[in-house]
């Protein structure tokens, strides 16, 4: 049941009309939205939903056990065996056939056949997302952020939430169980603001990424030496603005979802083209799953505690994991150990210049800030190639079809310029026309804010294609 149809927006009324009657008692009202995230994730998979009851059910013992306990090498052995049952279930579904692939390509290197069993599972949709969830739990229990008993109806909510289970934010539970517990006030319910959200996510998906994807990306990505130099600059720069349209485009309308249903979720995106350094893009981009591997696995290998050289060796193991936790496959490793060396290298230049401590000033720091942010977007944008190819070799036909230059045979689809730059802007003024338009729902009488929220509608759906695709972070 995709966001972006009819389907989905029948159930969602009725999951909030039973919302809307039960928002008194906080235990009914969370029982109802269980079954409901039930429901909806058995439309995507029937035969994975016994999967996500087993983490929720899991993930809830593992709990309790790790708050029960009191000795600290008993609540260490809970921990470990509860993570190794979490990565495991990741390992069998995600990885099996990667590394069986790798270890038999490896062997024949050196002349030595190997006999693996081939086992083909269909990934279960949101599993990274909803493992990382179970993950911090059972981490938090552990470390005492969660010091009190949730309930299993509790846990199994902040695990498998429908609007948060597919691609997030990664909520800790502290964050989501304080706000499940309350009784909730229709007049508290953030409506500006959630129909905004829903709004602005659904013209980035619909709109944007949809037309981006369709017009040029698909098809110069399934065969990029038959394109141009320029056609393959734009499909990069193309698929750059694809992803965070899409992407973000899901967290706006997961965030407005959950805002609709009293949760209000931390803020995943930050307008991340705007950056100057790889760093700073980390700290816009995926800001919960950035915030996740700082804190469950940066410090815990060491943080900067340790040294420079330490440090560096946390960062490129911390984004190598990443880019394997997003896909398996040499291409991802290649993303996140680019993007790893990227931060290395910003670390190590902001070191060199705390030690002049010069602070630069006037045009020479308007020269800085620009070519930072530049070479951030033109660094950024191309490693995104790794992260769209189908293989480590599909890449590097991208970048091979880039470099050999050469002007298109039939032109370039001059829309598709058009919307480039239009994302670009966007990056530098789009918060500010969400504000307003927030804004005006709020001062508008009812009669116009309804047709207000009808012409934008009406307008996205005008302006989309016929068929959307599906999100592109679904399949992680």
């Amino acid at each position: 049941m995709q966001f972006v149809s009819t389907l989905f927006l029948l159930f969602f009324l009725v999951v909030f009309i039973g919302f809307w009657v039960l928002r008194k008692w906080p235990f009914f009202r969370n029982l109802w939205l269980l079954g409901a995230s039930f429901v909806f994730y058995a439309t995507w998979s029937t035969e994975y939903l016994l999967l996500l009851v087993g983490v929720c059910i899991g993930t809830y013992i593992f709990g309790r056990l790790l708050s029960s306990f009191r000795l600290r090498r008993y609540k260490k052995a809970i921990l470990v065996v509860g993570l190794m049952l979490l990565l495991g279930v990741l390992g069998v579904f995600k990885y099996y056939e990667f590394f069986r692939a790798s270890s038999v390509e490896f062997l024949a290197m050196f002349g030595l056949n190997a006999e693996l069993p081939l086992i083909r599972l269909l990934m279960p949709i949101g599993l990274s997302f909803y493992l990382f969830r179970a993950i911090s739990y059972l981490v938090d229990c552990y470390t005492r952020k969660v010091a009190e008993r949730y309930s299993i109806l509790e846990v199994g909510l902040y695990v498998a939430f429908f609007p948060q289970v597919l691609s997030g934010p990664i909520m800790r539970a502290g964050q989501f169980v304080s706000q499940v517990r309350e009784k909730v006030s229709m007049g508290a319910l953030q409506w500006e603001r959630a129909l905004t959200s829903i709004l602005a996510g659904l013209f980035k998906k619909v709109v944007i990424a949809s037309y981006l994807q369709t017009v040029i990306i698909d098809d110069f990505f399934a065969v990029p030496h038959n394109s141009s130099g320029l056609v393959a600059g734009l499909a990069i720069l193309s698929y750059a603005f694809q992803i965070y349209m899409d992407f973000s485009g899901y967290t706006d309308i997961a965030v407005g979802l959950g805002l609709l249903l009293g949760v209000e979720s931390p803020a995943n995106f930050n307008h991340p083209y705007v950056s100057r350094s790889p760093s700073e893009f980390w700290n816009r981009w995926h800001i919960t799953l950035s915030t996740w591997l700082r804190d469950y696995l940066y410090i815990p290998l060491g943080g900067s505690r340790k040294g420079p050289i330490r440090k560096y060796f946390n960062l490129m193991v911390t984004m190598l994991l990443g880019g394997l936790w997003h896909g398996a496959g040499w291409q991802f490793i290649a993303w996140g150990g680019l993007h790893g060396i990227g931060l290395v290298i910003t670390h190590a230049v902001e070191g060199l210049l705390q030690k002049f401590n010069r602070p630069i000033a006037g045009v020479f720091k308007w020269i800085g800030n620009f070519t930072g942010w530049l070479l951030t977007f033109m660094f950024a944008s191309c490693v995104w190639v790794f992260f769209r190819a189908s293989s480590l070799e599909n890449a590097l036909d991208v970048f091979r079809t880039l470099l050999a230059g050469g002007m298109p045979k039939h032109g370039v689809e001059l829309y598709v310029i058009i919307t480039i730059v239009a994302c670009l802007i966007l990056q530098f003024v789009g918060g500010w026309l969400r504000q307003k338009y927030e804004w005006l729902l709020r001062i508008f009488p009812l009669l116009f804010k309804l047709i207000l929220l009808t012409a934008t509608a009406v307008a996205i759906l005008k302006l989309g294609p016929d068929i959307v695709p599906p999100f592109i972070y679904f399949k992680f």
